[in-house]
């Protein structure tokens, strides 16, 4: 059987833990009240990209206006054919973080962009490049990348219409 002293003790560990778990519970609490704000905030973001989604779409159904990545093989034969002549502008979207842990996405974007701006030149395409986020523009800063328009800091900024091009 415990002692009086024993009890006692686990009483006051017992309501220290109660405590504790309370502040932590708060805290948690906090958190998630943060979150939830931010995600109300992005919802602008989220109407306005699906718009753009669905303005980009009807405009593909135009298959002159398709980028190459979208186009089938049998239009690409009627181009050879000389039956449609080909839109020789190419717009490439990249999208790369502002901070965070994520180096190997960012590095694998960039190369792939890369990879697709030399490759596209080399076809006789145009090309110009809209780079969202600040690892991307830092590349940008670095390496020579046709650029139309760069954003950048679009989780700080928060609301959809405080956003504006870095250019």
């Amino acid at each position: 059987m415990s002692s009086l002293k024993d009890l006692r003790t686990r009483i006051t560990s017992v309501k220290n833990t109660k405590q504790l778990t309370r502040a932590m519970k708060m805290i948690a609490a906090a958190k998630l009240r943060r979150v939830q704000d931010k995600v109300k905030e992005c919802r602008p973001f989220s109407s306005e990209i699906l718009k753009m989604m669905d303005a980009f779409f009807s405009a593909a159904s135009d298959p002159t206006t398709l980028s190459p990545l979208f186009r089938t093989k049998e239009f690409i034969k009627e181009i050879e054919e000389g039956k449609l002549e080909a839109n020789k502008n190419l717009r490439l979207f990249a999208l790369t973080s502002d901070r965070g842990l994520c180096g190997a996405y960012n590095m694998n974007v960039l190369r792939t962009l890369s990879d697709i701006i030399n490759k596209e030149k080399q076809e006789g395409y145009q090309v110009t490049v809209d780079i969202v986020g600040r690892k991307g523009n830092r590349k940008k800063d670095m390496h020579p990348i046709p650029n139309s328009g760069s954003y950048y800091q679009l989780s700080v900024q928060g609301a959809y219409g405080r956003i504006f091009p870095s250019s």
